[in-house]
């Protein structure tokens, strides 16, 4: 083996070893957000009093929680608005009240759902597609024209609880 043979194969060997020690840090931080799993629970928020709930109208309620994003977490940011629906009048017992939640995002385009007061109907100015109180879409026939909307509203769970001053919250299961 010659001086030169040796000098070529030893300086590869070098940049070879450099190029790792460089590439390590930036592969492993790459892959530990492909690797890194999602919360896959659900975050239980209170979002609204149920004295301030009318009855049988929907109300557009804001949900604040943590959001990660791929490398950082964000502490009460808005998640996105929700729709309420107290179903039950005053006389009832609070705590046997039956508030239901729905999405605000169309299940069709994910754009969001608004409320059309007039027709006591939810809507989604994207793509025209409608759906009734209870979150289901509406017929061809009753709407007039073709519904896109392959399904209904997507539904939260939801509880009517009370807090140490005896007020009635509603607190709704959001899945993140």
């Amino acid at each position: 083996m010659n001086r030169r043979r040796f000098l070529k194969g030893f300086s590869g060997s070098l940049a070879a070893v450099w190029a790792g020690v460089v590439a390590f840090p930036g592969v492993r931080y790459v892959m530990s957000t492909i690797r890194r799993q999602q919360p896959q629970g659900a975050q239980v928020k209170r979002v609204a009093r149920l004295a301030e709930l009318p009855v049988g109208r929907p109300v557009s309620v804001a949900i604040t929680g943590s959001r990660r994003d791929a490398w950082t977490t964000y502490s009460d940011e808005p998640l996105g608005p929700i729709w309420l629906i107290r179903r039950d009048s005053e006389s009832v017992d609070p705590s046997k009240c039956q508030v239901d939640a729905y999405s605000s995002v169309c299940p069709h385009l994910r754009c969001r759902i608004q409320m059309d007061l007039s027709q006591k109907q939810f809507v989604c100015p994207c793509h025209r597609g409608a759906f009734d109180l209870e979150g289901q879409p509406i017929s061809q026939e009753k709407l007039g024209h073709h519904n896109p909307a392959p399904g209904p509203l997507e539904t939260f769970a939801v509880k009517v609880v009370p807090d140490d001053k005896n007020d009635w919250w509603v607190e709704v299961e959001y899945r993140t």
